[in-house]
């Protein structure tokens, strides 16, 4: 036969409801197909080649590849794991080619078909491996410790850079709220100071709910017969409130008091009779 497919390995990743799983290059023998099991949900990775028993295997020596129904009962491959089907071949070479003997084109076929085997399995173990350029004198072991240290410095470097990235937010939330603090503290401030101006001022308010602040003497309003003065103008001013008492005498006449006439407020008892004693002198 020939071949016609340049791999010799194929790999699936499950899906919780494949079962069936093509490989596209022939296989002369079933001992020749390795199934892998691969559970990428651990750290590392773990593998497990599978026994015969574990799956059923159809298309042995056909030229285009065959199948491998895997798992054989219950749950599909699940999704983090995958299945790798690989053709592996012995290196070994057991056609004997006898002088003068006879001459078997299939024969020299099969051994042809043996060596491309063994030739395309070599290449896919390659393709796995670490290379160095030609000539360029590095040792692969050496590169790839030099390389895995790397990873590892960078994977150190990487949650370094997670920690500050969070250490820097928790300080972002610290400075907001020391912001939103300084600017609760400046409110506080700036209502002082108008607290502070309004005393330095002389501002008065009626109560709590008064929302214009003024002088004393602008707030304090003068009812009938009553005069209001502002004494010692621009020094240690005093507010004066004059009430005259004739005024008084006639607010009250019939309330226990009454006005002699010369502007005196004189007691009287409930009968209306005058009281002796002397009065209030305007």
């Amino acid at each position: 036969m020939t071949i016609s497919s340049s791999s010799s390995s194929v790999t699936y990743q499950g899906n919780g409801a494949t079962t069936v799983f093509p490989f596209p290059f022939p296989v002369a023998d079933s001992a020749d197909l390795q199934a892998i099991l691969t559970d990428n949900t651990q750290s590392p990775p773990a593998v497990t080649v599978l026994t015969a028993s574990q799956y059923s295997l159809s298309g042995v020596a056909d030229p285009s590849g065959g199948s491998v129904t895997y798992p054989l009962a219950g749950t599909p491959l699940p999704t983090g794991q995958a299945l790798t089907l690989c053709r592996v071949v012995q290196y070994v070479q057991t056609t004997s080619i006898v002088n003068q003997g006879g001459f078997y084109p299939e024969v020299i076929e099969a051994a042809l078909d043996y060596l491309t085997e063994q030739t395309q399995q070599l290449a896919d173990g390659l393709s796995r491996t670490v290379q160095v350029p030609v000539g360029s004198g590095l040792d692969p072991a050496s590169f790839l410790s030099t390389v895995q240290a790397a990873a590892t410095g960078a994977a150190a470097s990487a949650a370094a850079a997670g920690t500050s990235a969070t250490d820097a937010a928790a300080d972002a939330d610290t400075a907001a709220s020391a912001a939103a603090s300084a600017s609760a503290s400046a409110g506080a401030a700036a209502t002082s100071a108008a607290q502070a101006a309004t005393a330095v001022t002389g501002a008065v308010k009626v109560d709590t709910n008064d929302t214009a602040a003024g002088p004393l003497a602008a707030k304090l309003l003068a009812g009938a017969n009553v005069t209001l003065a502002v004494g010692n103008s621009g020094g240690n001013e005093t507010l004066t409130v004059a009430v005259p008492l004739g005024a008084l005498a006639k607010e009250n006449i019939g309330n226990g008091l009454q006005d002699d006439g010369s502007g005196n407020l004189i007691p009287k008892l409930a009968d209306g009779t005058a009281v002796a004693a002397a009065g209030l002198v305007t």
